[in-house]
């Protein structure tokens, strides 16, 4: 399981990079501006991510049997939001991708300083706030926003865009099917380890979020996808992070390798009946794949 986990980590960390950078690049920035001016839909997301969800996580976690390194892991996945891998299924449903950029980056500032606080008050076990507020910090920062950054910079380059976009596109994509393969069978295969009680919390959360989000997302079918994709996968990165950086010879890594195979199927599921159920979409002038199409 260590030498496992260690690829799934860092598999993970670079594939938050990579789709943060090929996000940037494939963005403009008036797309980005526009879909910053949505304050009533990123509010609701905030909401959803950060009270709605960790309240009904606190429910779960406190009515079910789980031991105590499970109900770290429990904890900690439920207090995180913000993953860049929500981009990536949204790329797949053709869903509002300027929006879904700025929200998973907005979320992530949110949970940097959020889920320090929710830990401190709820884990059953001590830790260092001060550390891990600034694990969250430095992860976002390298992970997110200055490959973001980066990308935006460099994406009003032709000849950048033309040699780096396609083939980084096509290794993040590959990587990405892998990680999730891989955490998939992980987590299958550790189950038994855990129980069925914390398998059920971890299911019931994660179905509960896709329909949280789903009916924050508002009246637009577009908007409905995106919240609900992004409250359902829950930043299960950091919560590794720090359960190696905090909380160290325990059985963590092992509850949240179960769960996020959990969101991931769950979240796969979901965007493939998005893609096969529902008509093409004709609200989304502000896509980048528009953009691409417009540069061309």
């Amino acid at each position: 399981m260590v030498d496992v986990s260690v690829v799934i980590r860092y598999l993970s960390w670079f594939l938050l990079a990579a789709s943060m950078f090929v996000a940037g690049l494939y963005l403009r920035p008036r797309e980005l501006g526009a879909a910053l001016k949505q304050y009533s839909l990123l509010g609701r997301a905030v909401l959803a991510n950060s009270v709605v969800v960790p309240l009904i996580g606190l429910g779960l976690y406190f009515i079910t049997p789980m031991s105590a390194d499970i109900g770290v892991a429990f904890l900690l996945v439920t207090f995180s939001f913000g993953v860049p891998l929500a981009v990536n299924f949204i790329k797949t449903i053709r869903a509002d991708v300027p929006f879904a950029t700025v929200l998973v980056f907005a979320l992530a500032a949110v949970t940097s300083i959020t889920m320090p606080i929710l830990l401190y008050f709820f884990l059953p076990v001590s830790f260092s706030v001060v550390k891990s507020f600034l694990a969250i910090i430095l992860f976002v920062t390298l992970f997110q926003l200055l490959p973001l950054i980066l990308g935006l910079a460099l994406g009003d380059s032709q000849t950048v865009r033309r040699k780096i976009l396609r083939p980084l596109a096509i290794i993040t994509a590959a990587c990405g099917i892998f990680l999730i393969g891989l955490v998939i069978i992980i987590g299958l295969a550790l189950i038994a380890f855990v129980g069925i009680w914390p398998i059920l919390a971890m299911i019931t959360l994660t179905l509960v979020s896709l329909g949280v989000g789903w009916v924050f997302g508002g009246p637009k079918l577009i908007n409905r996808e995106v919240l609900a994709i992004n409250t359902a996968l829950r930043n299960f990165p950091i919560c590794f992070l720090l359960a190696t950086t905090i909380f160290i010879d325990t059985k963590t890594e092992v509850g949240i390798a179960i769960f996020a195979s959990i969101m991931l199927l769950s979240v796969f599921g979901f965007s493939r009946l998005i893609s096969h159920y529902q008509p093409p979409k004709k609200e989304t002038p502000s896509l980048s794949e528009s953009t691409k199409q417009r540069q061309v």
